[in-house]
């Protein structure tokens, strides 16, 4: 007569292996939980670097044509320095036109740093033109 009998329940070396795989497949999920953060902030940092383009360029727009000229500054938003330069080229595409290239960078402190990427991390970039139109007599 044998005297084998089947044990009831898990091991300790089989509770401690399902741990060891529910551990790795929750540091997976924190992994996937801090990328998400990051892509979240990159996506507010992206979205109010164009809106401060955009601002930009319409204040250039409105401007007269003979005053466009290159400049830069810098806008602190919650906490971040944010440099903004525009480049302003006289004769392009054609005459009596203007191209104006916006660049919004973060985070350096050199405000024309945008332009070398070895210094910015993320660099936002638009572009327009204004034409000089002039008015006929009587108009």
């Amino acid at each position: 007569m044998s005297t084998y009998r089947r044990a009831c329940g898990y091991t300790l070396i089989e509770a401690l292996i399902a741990l060891l795989i529910l551990a790795i497949g929750l540091l997976g999920i924190a992994g996937l939980y801090v990328s998400s953060l990051r892509g979240d902030a990159l996506s507010r940092d992206l979205e109010f670097v164009s809106r401060v383009a955009l601002e930009e360029l319409d204040m250039l727009n409105a401007s007269s044509y003979a005053s466009l000229a290159s400049d830069s500054k810098r806008v602190t938003h919650r906490g971040s320095k944010y440099n903004v330069v525009w480049t302003v080229t006289d004769k392009t595409p054609g005459p009596d036109t203007k191209q104006i290239v916006m660049q919004v960078g973060w985070p350096t402190d050199d405000p024309a740093s945008c332009l070398d990427p070895a210094q910015v991390t993320t660099c936002a970039n638009l572009q327009t033109y204004v034409s000089y139109v002039a008015k006929k007599p009587g108009e």
